[in-house]
């Protein structure tokens, strides 16, 4: 979809039902919502997207967020990205601002909105996000049930509570990544019968982005595309998806 016309079906959408009957977050998230919508009238499952730290910004125009979103409206979903950074004027998640209670409120309120339109199934709403975004996931699939499935990449768990998720969860972690630790989230994997886990030897943190080959290392770990290891995790994303 051009974006031209992703500009007109944000605009389309949000007349049919004013954002303000759904809050002031999704006010804030609207200047900032990139949907894409698959051809035909719906309706459609469709797929929320939360980004890692550096968010949805203008570095990751042309990132794995792009790829990812143009290939699931490709198999016919209609796919928005929660862009929690930039609805509170922040670039990257490091200075603690925008919290993981915010992220679920946008997450609450934009599924609540989005059920509202005739174009969507209203019982096929999915949560997806990457490190920072797979945190929030985990966060929201423990405390709302308005989402039907929940995905999360190589989450962050630091700091969330070991509590059990509400709705069937998809985790998958690269074994060797150096940047969150997969130990940090085992009291949440211990407590869910809802969770399946999935990893990956070898892999590192990003290992679905083609943009980190050859490998990328900082000081806080590395940062690389493992083409083995984002097949079977699409794979997997894939089949867990409901439709």
């Amino acid at each position: 979809m051009k974006a031209s016309e992703i500009l007109l079906f944000v605009a389309a959408a949000f007349f049919i039902l004013p954002p303000q009957a759904f809050g002031d977050t999704l006010t804030a998230l609207k200047p900032y919502l990139n949907m894409s919508k698959p051809k035909g009238p719906g309706p459609f499952p469709v797929i929320m997207m939360m980004s890692g730290c550096s968010g949805f910004g203008p570095r990751n125009r042309n990132s794995s967020y792009s790829i990812y979103q143009k290939q699931l409206t490709e198999l016919g979903f209609l796919v928005v990205r929660v862009d929690s950074l930039n609805a509170r004027s922040q670039r990257r998640c490091n200075n603690g601002r925008v919290t993981k209670d915010d992220q679920i409120a946008d997450v609450a309120s934009l599924a609540a909105y989005l059920k509202s339109l005739p174009m969507i199934k209203f019982d096929a709403l999915n949560l997806l996000g990457w490190s920072w975004g797979g945190g929030a996931v985990l966060a929201a699939a423990m405390r709302l049930e308005s989402i039907n499935a929940a995905i999360a990449y190589f989450p962050g768990c630091k700091g969330l509570p070991g509590k059990s998720v509400r709705v069937p969860t998809l985790v998958l972690f690269g074994e060797a990544d150096d940047i969150v630790s997969i130990k940090d989230c085992a009291k949440i994997f211990a407590a869910s019968g809802l969770l399946t886990l999935r990893t990956y030897p070898g892999a590192h943190h990003a290992f679905g982005n083609p943009k980190f080959d050859p490998p990328v290392r900082y000081g806080f770990g590395t940062l690389a595309y493992d083409e083995a290891a984002a097949k079977a995790a699409w794979a997997e994303l894939k089949k867990f998806l409901v439709r």
